[in-house]
């Protein structure tokens, strides 16, 4: 049963628990092809943060990712990322100096993890972080079912004068294994119409900058 939903990759012994690029089922290239219109809508609004010469961090989330389609090409940034794919992307912007961050080479993700990075980060510091989140509950827990992902991101907003987080609404809904942290953290959060009111109230009452996108 568990083979069938995903939760599991059989093996001439049995099954196991999937590695975490299957996370509940769906690879990580399989997840930048979910909600298009939506991650393409809220990247537009979030570009909408930059100044010229800020200091930023952009994550390997695929909303995230989304920004370098927006970014003006001509607008002067220092771009920080873990994510070889977004540092591609966004040295195509010339004016812009970008960093990309080394340590572990994710299999599937193409980003970066584990003490050589955290070591990087914990040297650096940022105008804005730009973040995508596995999970927030409508009562504002971040979650994730990554260790890796944790660590860093926590690091991240510790590092960053201001994070805004990017996420669609479907990433609003049960927690997953490990917490985060919480909405309170977050400074400004970008999403979609999809949410419900109870999350527009939690973010009302952590003082959470809420934008919806308009898809």
């Amino acid at each position: 049963m568990l083979v069938t939903q995903g939760k599991a990759i059989r093996t001439h012994g049995g099954a196991t628990i999937p590695t975490e690029k299957y996370i509940d089922g769906v690879s990580f290239s399989a997840r930048a092809k979910e909600h298009i219109a939506e991650k393409k809508a809220i990247a537009r609004e979030a570009v909408k943060f930059l100044n010229p010469g800020d200091n930023i961090f952009i994550d390997d989330s695929s909303t995230c990712l989304s920004m370098a389609e927006f970014i003006p090409y001509n607008k002067p940034l220092i771009i920080t990322t873990t994510s070889l794919t977004a540092a591609l992307e966004f040295n195509k912007c010339t004016k812009s100096t970008v960093f990309s961050l080394g340590g572990e080479l994710h299999k599937t993700a193409h980003s970066c993890f584990g003490p050589i990075t955290q070591n990087l980060l914990k040297s650096m510091y940022f105008k804005i972080a730009f973040l995508g989140f596995y999970s927030i509950t409508s009562d504002g827990l971040i979650t994730t079912n990554s260790v890796n992902d944790l660590e860093i991101k926590k690091l991240i907003i510790q590092h960053s004068e201001k994070t805004v987080a990017l996420i669609d609404s479907s990433k609003i809904h049960e927690p997953r294994f490990f917490q985060l942290g919480t909405i309170s953290e977050v400074d400004a959060l970008v999403t979609d119409s999809g949410i419900s009111e109870a999350f527009v109230d939690c973010c009302r009452e952590n003082k959470v900058e809420l934008i919806i996108a308009n898809v």
